[in-house]
């Protein structure tokens, strides 16, 4: 795909509003309401009067966080945040407040957007919380959006500075010409915000013009087009969903926000809304086939061509599963990480052959995988996977690298002009082909008895239990001897007889002594991320209650 340069954002808009303003751009599909619409001329407009709100408000810090779930009116302040030269900051409503606080610190922010579903945070700190109180926080929801919505706006205005944005953009100055500046394309355009390992929100930022390559690439990877209909089911806030709304933005094709994972509704809402493409993590696929659904192909879901696995991979059965499940849809894996957005691609031409495959380079994209002494492994020799190229992050928001990540690229040169690489700690093979594979994170490595175990491979000699949907392991350090490990496991349907004492037998079958679980768990579902991944933070405390204090 040759280099384009990166028109400013609203000009996307108007390309698409020029010759087919009435055309819906965003759908928003709300439980128990009519779904809302909004045209590509009237999605223009509302970013063009976000742009001048941010630029008449005189908005001091660069950031823009936004605490607030998906709508037409985070994306329309996206867009004008953007336009304007800020940095729009996307946090998960599902951020706790001490993850909430961390990000306003981070930014220095003294404006920040919100809606309803960002309310119950900010109630835990609007009496104690000094920060929550003296930031200007400005109100999302439409005035006719739900009673619910109305209280919780009059109780945040009860003890904090609140404006509405609809009264804000009626008091804007008609004189001012809501156009943007002529921006440079390397400056940043967003900071998405992952809590890491350690739950510490740490910002990393984008460049507009890696921003809109990255979209590009993936409208080339869909063949998409302004005829298309993407499913919107992941958060703004996280890469994949972030940029399917920017490869819509760019090929013109309609998005159709769905604020449900519930199989049923995502199943509904393709059928009845024409969807051609779905992009999502694997605990929503996994929760499909938990469920006993399935996609038709030949009836209600013709319109579907693909979907993705994005941001996690499954276990070789349940992406057979998976596959019949969706027979007849283009099945397409993903692989990366926020610091480098996607690192490869598994085309779904090649699923069939390579499931467990995450695929090549990804756009123009390059991935290695190197030695501990930074030299190239062999195919097939196992090492750690690092990326250079498109989706490669700026950095990190104040320079917080604090696992140095992102480093000068030890293979730059005439093959690979990049200036920096990501070494992602995850640790894989190429193979002959030029395919990758991972087998784990290198933090996932605990050494017990002497041995290398890696969790992951605990995990999936433990998913493959008959009855197991899927399975988490962890590990615990105890002092003075070596860590415990724990595992959690997610029941099929048909897996309701599982028993903790049958999972241990397994695992003695299927495991070396070193590998044994000091713990097992049968939970109906795991607590998840605000992208949706398994919280592995959440399963490590609850291995740790129980470990610590037998």
């Amino acid at each position: 795909m040759p280099p384009v340069a990166a028109p400013d954002i609203l000009d996307l808009l108007a390309r698409h509003a020029a010759h087919r303003p009435d055309d819906v751009a965003i759908r928003h599909v709300m439980v128990g309401a009519a779904p809302r619409d909004i045209s590509w001329s009237e999605l223009l407009q509302s970013s063009r009067l976000a742009c001048e709100l941010l630029r008449q408000s005189d908005v001091v810090s660069p950031f823009v966080p936004s605490y607030a779930g998906k709508s037409v009116e985070v994306v329309a302040m996206m867009i004008g945040a953007i336009a304007c030269g800020k940095v729009f900051a996307g946090v998960s409503p599902k951020f706790r407040l001490p993850q909430l606080l961390g990000v306003l610190d981070a930014c220095d922010a003294r404006v920040a957007l919100v809606d309803s579903a960002g309310m119950p945070a900010l109630q835990d700190g609007l009496v104690e919380q000094k920060r929550i109180r003296s930031t200007d926080w400005w109100w999302l929801d439409p005035p006719a959006r739900t009673a619910r919505s109305r209280a919780a706006l009059e109780a945040l205005r009860a003890q904090a500075s609140v404006r509405e944005i609809q009264a804000m953009r009626d008091a804007l100055d008609p004189i001012a010409s809501g156009q943007a500046e002529k921006l440079e394309p390397e400056r940043a355009a967003v900071c998405l915000f992952t809590s890491g390992s350690t739950g510490a929100p740490k910002g990393v930022l984008v460049s507009w013009s890696d921003l809109h390559d990255r979209a590009r690439a993936e409208c080339e990877l869909f063949s998409l087009s302004e005829a298309d209909v993407l499913l919107s089911l992941l958060p703004f806030s996280f890469d994949v969903g972030l940029n399917q709304l920017m490869s819509s933005l760019v090929s013109g094709a309609r998005l159709v926000i769905l604020d449900s994972w519930l199989p049923t509704d995502v199943l509904n809402a393709v059928a009845a809304h024409g969807v051609t493409g779905v992009s999502a993590v694997p605990s929503i696929w996994l929760s499909l086939l938990k469920a006993g659904k399935a996609f038709d192909k030949d009836g209600s879901h013709a319109s579907l061509r693909y979907l993705t696995i994005s941001g996690g991979n499954m276990s070789a059965d349940r992406l057979q599963l998976l596959g019949q499940a969706a027979r007849g849809v283009a099945i397409f894996k993903t692989y990366g990480q926020t610091e480098s957005f996607r690192s490869t691609a598994l085309h779904a031409d090649a699923f069939a052959q390579r499931p467990t495959s995450v695929g090549k380079p990804f756009g123009s994209a390059r991935v290695y995988v190197v030695r501990s002494d930074g030299s190239k492994a062999s195919a097939g020799e196992r090492g750690e996977v690092v990326h250079t190229g498109l989706g490669t992050m700026m950095g990190y928001l104040r320079g917080a690298e604090l696992d140095e990540k992102r480093r000068p690229n030890p293979f730059f040169g005439p093959d690979d002009p990049s200036a920096f690489a990501i070494f992602t700690g995850d640790q894989g093979y190429l193979d002959e082909q030029g395919y990758l594979y991972l087998e784990g994170r290198e933090d996932d490595l605990v050494k017990v008895a002497g041995n290398r175990v890696h969790l992951a491979e605990v995990a999936a000699q433990m998913a493959n239990v008959p009855g197991v949907l899927t399975a988490e392991a962890v590990s615990v350090p105890l002092e003075g001897a070596d860590p415990a490990l724990a595992v959690f496991v997610v029941p099929e349907p048909s897996g309701a007889a599982l028993t903790v004492q049958g999972l241990k037998a397994e695992a003695v079958r299927r495991l070396p002594t070193y590998m044994l679980p000091a713990l097992i768990e049968i939970w109906p579902e795991f607590p998840l991320t605000a992208s949706g991944k398994p919280d592995r933070q959440a399963l490590r405390a609850q291995a740790a209650r129980f470990l610590l204090t037998k």
